[in-house]
């Protein structure tokens, strides 16, 4: 059972990511999420659909098991996915560079990520920080 969509998205997100496998959508509208495996040869089906109070979320059916290979690149993970994965190391070292935040997610999630991805979510997370430059750019105007 999943309190709302969104909660089902990050359960079935963090899921293919600590498998590290990929998924396709077979159908994603207002009452149903039918996910399969994205490789023809695996059998692996989650059925979920929304319940009568047209809020909460639950798993209606989940076939096959999957024995396939571990990605080491997931499609799942963005950018802003990383950001969140990567909060808590930025915030101890805001210094970080993105060598060592691939490393980071190489033991955390067993995953190999682009270093374009990687700057990304630095940039994210500088602007969470310390602002934007528009921000900046904003607060040097009220000054004069």
């Amino acid at each position: 059972m999943f309190v709302d969509k969104k909660q089902w998205s990050e359960v079935i997100k963090e899921y293919v990511v600590q498998e590290g496998i990929a998924l396709r959508k077979v159908k994603n509208d207002r009452v149903r999420h039918i996910v399969v495996y994205k490789d023809d040869s695996c059998s692996w089906r989650i059925h979920v659909s929304r319940l009568p109070d047209e809020v909460t979320w639950k798993v209606k059916s989940l076939k096959g098991e999957h024995h396939c290979a571990r990605l080491q690149s997931n499609p799942t993970t963005s950018y802003s996915w990383m950001t969140q994965q990567l909060l808590t190391d930025y915030k101890v070292d805001p210094s970080i560079k993105p060598p060592r935040m691939q490393q980071i997610l190489m033991e955390k999630y067993g995953l190999q990520a682009k270093t374009h991805t990687i700057r990304r979510a630095l940039n994210l997370l500088k602007v969470w920080f310390e602002g934007s430059h528009e921000d900046s750019y904003a607060l040097l105007l009220e000054l004069h």
